[in-house]
């Protein structure tokens, strides 16, 4: 069977960025295609969007070819993370010492993640990208899957969804999927504290959702604050002097004042869940599969971990003589990630509940949980080495290896 593109990759964010620089090595012919056109990485101000990226994302980066260049632009480790509640005297922390590993993770903004990934994509032969390019229409058969881009038809092995939450290669190829909002929006900025980050992740647990302050390179902190609907578009408009006083308090001076604020921004907050991963000929990774709340920081660990266990399977498949659309090959990706991702959305739902709730018998609970934790210094590793990619059922590229930390 002839094909134009071997794959044809939607979405160039992280997760199909990563696919798509992972797949070079197979030599594949690969077109991968945004709405948008990438905006280049310039090193300017900070970005509002990041990400906390675990030891795993790490080491998938690595292995697609672009932590290095992330690393030399700018990346902050955090060695270090504090919790607590506000509605009970619960509090938790974690340490990277305590479990041996020199980092818990690196606050990294999104759109340096995928420059990097993309200018590791453009050094391929194999690899075509489009940009401002809709996918019209997809007709699926058994040997190939014809998709309407740009005005043209091409034909490929397999139909790769990375295209975000309201995915539309979900929707052509069928897939269901259950979605519900929370009711939040997410604020997020740059600020300034009168007190250094530490190298620090502080997260406090409030009524309204958690506020998070994640320590940045140059000093400053990057803001994740979730709160209702009504209360994000009343602190969005506040000057800056109100808003930098507000979230003082929300995070209870454990850095000091918050003496400076950049431009705001919010994005609603929502959990969906594919009613599957895959269908002939068609993959889904990242947000097209998945969406989680923010309170962990785990939405761009699960895309990219993905994004690697399918370059894993297909690569495992062409080399066995396979296409790359190989229905065992897209089956052994789906068992493999949609009920790790089920977990970890369930679990992220259920402490979202637990720390919403205004019952004071759970709020009591809620604060002896926390603090039984923190007292138990093996349970505390355990945790820390599952959530920063030392352990578990992971793909090749993200588990520790010689030479990479």
């Amino acid at each position: 069977m002839k094909y134009d593109y071997d794959i044809v990759i939607v979405g160039a964010g992280m997760a199909g960025a990563t696919l798509a620089a992972m797949l070079t090595p197979l030599d594949l012919k690969v077109l991968l295609t945004d709405v948008e056109a990438p905006v280049p990485f310039t090193g300017g101000d900070t970005g509002v969007r990041v990400s906390a990226l675990g030891r795993a994302s790490a080491r998938i980066l690595d292995a697609a070819g672009a932590w290095s260049s992330i690393v030399a632009a700018r990346a902050a480790p955090y060695r270090a993370m504090k919790v607590w509640d506000s509605g009970s005297s619960g509090e938790l922390s974690f340490d990277a010492a305590d479990a041996a590993l020199t980092e818990l993770g690196w606050i990294v903004e999104n759109q340096l993640v995928q420059h990097a990934l993309l200018e590791r994509t453009a050094q391929s032969r194999t690899v075509r990208t489009a940009w401002r390019t809709d996918i019209e229409a997809a007709e699926f058969a058994d040997d190939a899957v014809l998709v309407k881009t740009g005005g043209r038809v091409v034909r490929c092995a397999l139909l790769v969804g990375a295209d975000g939450a309201n995915s539309q290669v979900r929707e052509l190829a069928g897939i269901g999927a259950h979605a519900k909002g929370y009711g939040q929006r997410a604020v997020v900025a740059v600020v300034t504290t009168a007190l250094p980050h530490q190298d620090t992740a502080w997260q406090r647990f409030l009524d309204g959702g958690p506020v998070a302050l994640l320590p940045l390179p140059n000093g400053r902190c990057s803001l994740v604050w979730s709160l209702p609907d009504a209360d994000a578009a009343r602190v969005l408009v506040l000057d800056e002097a109100a808003f930098c006083a507000e979230l003082s308090a929300a995070i209870e001076h454990r850095l000091g004042p918050v003496t400076a604020a950049g431009p705001r921004a919010a994005f609603p907050l929502s959990r969906m869940h594919a009613d599957e991963y895959v269908a002939p000929r068609c993959a889904l990774i990242g947000d097209a599969a998945h969406v989680v709340h923010p309170l962990a920081g785990q939405g761009a660990n699960l895309g990219l971990l993905d994004a690697a266990a399918l370059a894993e399977s297909l690569q495992d498949a062409v080399r066995a003589g396979a296409t790359p659309g190989a229905w065992h090959a897209l089956r052994r990706y789906a068992r493999w990630r949609r009920a790790h991702n089920a977990v970890m959305q369930e679990m992220l739902d259920a402490f979202h509940r637990v720390f919403m709730s205004t019952n004071p018998l759970l709020r009591s609970l809620r604060g002896a949980g926390l603090n039984a934790v923190n007292r138990l210094g093996p349970v505390k590793t355990q945790m820390v080495r599952y959530a920063t990619g030392e352990q578990g059922d992971l793909p090749a590229a993200a588990r520790p290896r010689a030479g990479f930390r």
